[in-house]
C-alpha cells in the first residue's frame, strides 16, 4: 500500500516539464514523418524500384518510434500522477486508507464466501485498505471474464465455431472486519439463482431464512445455518438498511456474506469509472483527485447505510 503524498503542488512542475519535452520533441517527430511521406511518394513514382519499397517499409516502424518518443514525456507524467493522485484520493476519502494499483481481495476468499462466479480470467485494480470509522475496510475494483464457445451452421450446413469473451462481473468487492463476530453465519443474495446453481439449492449444511418483511422478501434471499441467529442480526432495521445499501449496486444486484468478524460484498458496478482521466491541464490532477475520492467514499458509505461504523449514515 501507498501512504498518501501531501499534495498535489510538485505535479504541476513535472506537467510543465513534460509538455515543454513532448513540445520540443514535436520537431523530431514531424521531421521523420516528412520523410516517411516522401518515401512513400518515391515508391509511388518507382515502384519497380525494390530498394525503395524496402526503404518505404523500414519508414513505417520508424514513424510510430518517433511518435512514440515524442509522447514518451506526457506518458511518464501521467504515471508520476497516478502515483500521486490515487493515494490522496484514497486518503481523502478516509484518513488511514492505503492504495496499491494492482491486487485486492484474496479470490479464495471470495470463493469460499461464494462470491466468485465461474470466470477464466480475472483482474483485480484498484486496491484500498485501511481503517475507516471503527472498522477495517478493504475494496477493490474487479473485472472478471469467460470464454465461451458456440457452434452455429452457415446456410450451406457448414458447422462454425465461434470462441468470444465475455465479462461475468464488472464492479467492487468490498470487505469490511468488525471488532465483534456476527451472531451468524448468513448468506444475503439478490436472488438464489447463482448461490443456488453453486451449492445445489444453498450452501451446504444452510436452509433459507424467511423473513416477515415483503420487500425484502421479492429483492433477496438469506441462507443460513443458524435461523436465530440469522434473524438476531437481520432484524426490521437491518433489513432498511440493507434495501438502501443496495442502491449503489447496478439494479440493486448487492449480494454479500456474512461470516465471524466480516462482511464480504460484491457490488456490480459495471458504469464505475475508477481510472485516471484526462490530466493535461492546470487543474486536471485536483479534479480527478476529488473524482476519485468521491468514488472511494461512496463506496466506503456502504458501511455507513449498514450501520457498521461509528457514525452511521443518516435513516434519509
Amino acid at each position: 500500500m501507498t501512504p498518501a503524498p501531501g499534495s498535489l503542488d510538485a505535479l504541476d512542475g513535472a506537467r510543465r516539464q513534460a509538455v515543454v519535452k513532448a513540445r520540443g520533441r514535436r520537431g523530431g517527430a514531424l521531421g521523420v514523418t516528412a520523410l516517411a511521406l516522401c518515401g512513400a511518394a518515391l515508391v509511388l513514382l518507382t515502384a519497380a524500384d525494390a530498394r525503395f519499397v524496402l526503404a518505404a517499409v523500414l519508414a513505417l516502424p520508424c514513424l510510430i518510434g518517433a511518435w512514440t518518443w515524442q509522447r514518451a514525456p506526457m506518458r511518464a507524467y501521467r504515471r508520476e500522477a497516478a502515483a500521486a493522485i490515487y493515494p490522496l484520493a484514497a486518503a481523502r476519502a478516509s484518513p488511514g486508507l492505503g492504495y496499491a494499483p494492482m491486487g485486492g481481495i484474496d479470490p479464495r476468499t471470495l470463493e469460499a464466501a461464494g462470491l466468485l462466479p465461474p470466470h477464466d480470467r480475472a483482474e483485480y485494480t484498484h486496491h484500498v485498505k485501511g481503517p475507516y470509522r471503527g472498522v477495517g475496510a478493504e475494496f477493490c475494483a474487479a473485472h472478471l471474464t469467460r470464454r465461451e464457445t458456440r457452434t452455429t451452421t452457415d446456410s450451406r450446413g457448414r458447422l462454425r465455431t465461434e470462441t468470444r469473451t465475455v465479462t461475468v462481473f464488472r464492479g467492487v468487492y468490498a470487505r469490511f472486519s468488525l471488532p465483534r463476530p456476527l451472531p451468524a453465519r448468513v448468506y444475503l443474495r439478490r436472488d438464489g439463482g447463482f448461490l443456488e446453481g453453486v451449492f445445489g439449492g444453498g450452501p451446504k449444511g444452510c436452509e433459507r431464512v424467511r423473513v416477515e418483511d415483503p420487500e425484502f422478501e421479492r429483492r433477496f434471499t438469506l441462507f443460513s445455518d443458524d435461523q436465530v441467529g440469522a434473524r438476531v442480526l437481520f432484524t426490521t432495521t437491518f433489513m432498511a438498511r440493507v434495501l438502501r445499501a443496495a442502491e449503489i449496486a447496478q439494479n440493486g444486484r448487492l449480494a454479500a456474506t456474512f461470516e465471524g468478524d466480516e462482511i464480504l460484498v460484491r457490488i456490480p458496478r459495471p458504469d464505475l469509472s475508477l481510472g485516471l482521466g484526462e490530466i493535461r491541464g492546470p487543474g486536471d490532477a485536483e479534479r480527478e483527485t476529488t473524482r476519485l475520492a468521491a468514488a472511494f467514499a461512496r463506496l466506503l458509505s456502504v458501511a455507513d447505510t449498514l450501520g457498521l461504523t461509528d457514525q452511521p449514515a443518516s435513516p434519509s
